[in-house]
């Protein structure tokens, strides 16, 4: 909401998820919960490690970095210990809280895109809107309300298409696509079962089988060799380029990385790739084990929302550069993952 309404970075944007951070906190302390002691460690690590990359690289950037980072892992264990029909609730809220906003965008922006042309505005604004998005599709899966699902969705990818970021179109249809798919495996209507999944995979080898020029045409399109909107001229719209340049990063420091200050690896499109970057090895590998382990749980327990939306969250990090971050999408992803280390959910 502060993005939308005040701008990405303003003074109400950082307010909202300081204020988000204090309430955890209180959360958190009245609980009595003893496992939040995992969420406390973690944000021990993190401090650790901007205190020393602060000192070392005598700028305070990293220590500014703590606190969204530490508002996203408090908030992450808040929603671990809600009970699934108050998780249910706070996503209709975000989804109701966003449909409108998303809708009134498009509305208000579609004479800009009647001859397919972009929304208009800077990149790191656009790429956000995308990612609220985003973040507002997953609610609309997570409410577990197929009415705030629907619109979730219509509003997400009116949105999405307006401005064009084929990865943030991608991390929705991949959720999607899982979530169909997981729903018709864990179906206890096992004939049934099967005869949907053969029809789809006949229907999809003799969809391929007869768009292949099409297909070959989308892939050249996606991998950009001069993406007119973002003035990269290297390929998948200047990504390849700039997965090297964070890679490299990550060569020069692995085990501490370099920072939140560098602007080179901050604007690494590929969020696993930015995580060794910034944080080093050790770190990294916490990061990406909870999100393994979160995909493996909530598998595990067949919360078919909860996976299909971490499966979008992994397909996301791919072609963006984000990782702990407060904005809608991956913010969602992320509370989810935590949600997922539940037994019982």
């Amino acid at each position: 909401m502060a993005t939308l309404l005040t701008g990405f970075g303003s003074p109400v944007y950082y307010a909202a998820f300081v204020t988000a951070g204090a309430l955890a906190i209180i959360s958190v302390f009245k609980s009595g919960d003893r496992s939040s002691i995992w969420a406390i460690a973690t944000i021990f690590v993190f401090s650790a490690h901007a205190v020393i990359t602060a000192f070392s690289a005598s700028s305070y950037g990293d220590l500014v970095r703590l606190v969204p980072i530490t508002t996203v892992i408090l908030l992450g264990d808040c929603a671990r210990r809600q009970r699934t029909e108050q998780f249910e609730k706070v996503m209709i809220l975000t989804a109701l809280v966003h449909i409108p906003i998303l809708f009134s965008t498009y509305w208000g922006a579609r004479s800009e895109i009647q001859n397919g042309a972009r929304l208009a505005g800077d990149n790191v604004a656009v790429a956000a809107l995308a990612e609220i998005a985003i973040g507002t599709a997953w609610a609309g899966i997570l409410s577990n309300r197929k009415s705030v699902a629907i619109f979730s969705l219509s509003a997400a990818f009116l949105v999405i298409i307006m401005t064009q970021m084929r990865t943030a179109g991608l991390a929705v249809f991949i959720t999607l696509t899982f979530y169909v798919i997981a729903k018709v495996v864990t179906s206890r209507k096992t004939k049934a079962r099967y005869a949907v999944i053969l029809s789809l995979v006949g229907a999809s080898i003799f969809y391929i089988s007869t768009q292949l020029a099409s297909i070959q045409s989308a892939i050249n399109l996606a991998l950009l060799l001069d993406d007119p909107h973002r003035g990269l001229s290297s390929g998948f719209s200047g990504r390849f380029s700039n997965f090297y340049d964070g890679w490299a990063a990550f060569l020069a420091n692995p085990v501490l990385g370099s920072g939140s200050t560098d602007l080179v690896v901050n604007f690494t499109h590929n969020g696993y790739i930015l995580t060794l970057a910034q944080f080093g090895l050790p770190i990294a590998l916490l990061c990406f084990a909870f999100l393994t382990s979160a995909l493996i749980k909530s598998y595990r327990y067949r919360n078919i929302a909860i996976f299909s939306v971490i499966m979008g969250l992994l397909f996301f990090y791919i072609g963006q550069p984000r990782n702990i971050n407060t904005q809608l999408c991956p913010l969602i992803g992320i509370l989810v993952a935590f949600r997922s280390q539940k037994t019982v959910l």
